[in-house]
C-alpha cells in the first residue's frame, strides 16, 4: 500500500515530525510504501480545510 504523510506543522523537530516518523517507520517496516512530506506547502492552511486531496491541491 502507498501511503502518504503529511506533517504540516512549522516546527520541522517537534512532535508532529517524531510522530509521522514513527509512524512512517513502523509502516514501512511492514512492507508499505511510504512518502514523507514535511514540505511548508501547508503552511497557514488551516488543518480543517484539508479533508481530501482535492482540496489540498486546489492549496498549492
Amino acid at each position: 500500500m502507498k501511503i502518504l504523510v503529511l506533517n504540516g506543522s512549522p516546527r520541522p523537530h517537534g512532535n508532529t515530525a517524531a510522530m509521522a516518523a514513527a509512524f512512517a517507520k513502523g509502516a514501512q517496516e511492514n512492507g508499505h510504501q511510504i512518502d514523507v512530506s514535511a514540505d511548508t506547502v501547508m503552511a497557514g492552511v488551516p488543518a480543517k480545510e484539508i479533508r481530501t486531496i482535492e482540496n489540498l491541491k486546489s492549496k498549492m
